[in-house]
């Protein structure tokens, strides 16, 4: 197979070759390698060739999906070491598969995703989570189908459990200030500031998700602009859009000092997971629903019953005005008023 190597629209090397079809056309195919590095992309493309020589579909046996979901998990973890969340969703899936010897062909079995819902019901799992774990396995599926790995008709139309309604957990404005004053204190009497200093502060004055406040690089924080690039080269686009976001007054304290601290070309030192220092110290603010994701949300409605316009804070959140007004409008300071009042004029 001749392939070439040619960067796409977003800077990033892919992998294109022509392949000619049953009627006599020739088509362009193509397989990004998520990086903008020709070195890496090089490297990928050589692992790729190695996979396609040796395409499942010539396999005399079925598929195995340890083999499909682990190409997947081995492809969605970035070049600094951070993998996606759906990697993290994958392995209870994949636990249970390989327990229970399925193959490709079960999971076609309507049965099979209820036996599952029922197995992680019984672990104490709720449809939320078991509807993530199976929404994963078919994301995994479905790209092993892009990969040319498995045929599009060998892709399991599972039943998921039904989405929950979304939960509008956020902190006041009393709330957020004593949760950020309290994170402020764990720093107090130490050498440079504690990472959970940092990721509370850049949690709740930037909204970013907290993928791209690991991930971020102290080459992407422009103290003198006061701008932070949450873009990262070597992360893929995807529909969770990363901006620029402009620091805050708050915030560039933090940041100033957290830069004259730096050890390493991370802000919180390492893309590490931040789990256990959030888990130790929500412990004392006595706020046990309090998630990293909570910091977003409380920013977004914070900023719109300040009277902070939707646009604005659709521009921070990177998220759309549509996605934004569906659940933030209805706090702002005069959503519906003037609707009620004009009944009486």
């Amino acid at each position: 197979m001749q392939t070439k190597l040619v960067r796409n629209d977003r800077n990033y090397w892919e992998i294109r070759w022509a392949e000619k079809g049953p009627d006599g056309a020739w088509t362009t195919r193509r397989v990004s390698t998520r990086t903008a590095h020709k070195q890496e992309a090089e490297a990928f493309r050589r692992a790729w060739l190695r996979e396609e020589l040796n395409d499942i579909r010539t396999q005399d046996h079925a598929p195995d999906i340890g083999v499909l979901v682990g190409a997947y998990q081995k492809h969605h973890v970035t070049a600094n070491g951070v993998a996606d969340a759906q990697v993290f969703s994958l392995k209870p899936v994949l636990a249970y598969v390989q327990a229970q010897g399925s193959v490709l062909e079960d999971l076609a079995d309507p049965e099979w995703s209820l036996d599952y819902r029922a197995h992680r019901a019984s672990l104490g799992r709720k449809d939320g989570t078991i509807r993530r774990e199976l929404g994963a396995l078919v994301a995994a599926l479905n790209w092993c189908a892009r990969m040319r790995k498995i045929s599009k008709d060998q892709v399991p139309d599972l039943a998921l459990p039904a989405a929950g309604r979304a939960r509008e957990l956020f902190m006041d404005e009393t709330q957020e200030s004593e949760f950020y004053a309290r994170a402020m204190g764990v720093s107090i009497g130490l050498p440079r500031l504690a990472r959970i200093t940092r990721f509370v502060a850049l949690a709740l004055d930037t909204a970013a998700r907290k993928a791209a406040i690991l991930g971020l690089t102290w080459d992407r924080v422009d103290l003198g602009a006061r701008m932070i690039d949450f873009r990262d080269p070597l992360v893929r686009a995807t529909k969770k859009r990363r901006i620029v976001v402009p620091i805050s007054d708050r915030l560039f304290h933090v940041l100033n000092r957290a830069k004259q601290e730096a050890t390493s070309r991370y802000v919180l030192d390492t893309p590490g997971p931040i789990r256990w220092e959030w888990d130790q110290f929500v412990k004392t603010t006595g706020s046990p629903w309090m998630t990293p994701h909570v910091c977003r949300h409380t920013w977004a409605t914070l900023g719109v019953r300040a009277g902070v316009p939707l646009w604005d804070v659709a521009g921070v959140l990177g998220d759309t005005v549509e996605t934004v007004s569906k659940h933030y409008a209805h706090h702002a300071p005069d959503h519906l008023r003037g609707a009620i009042n004009r009944r009486w004029a």
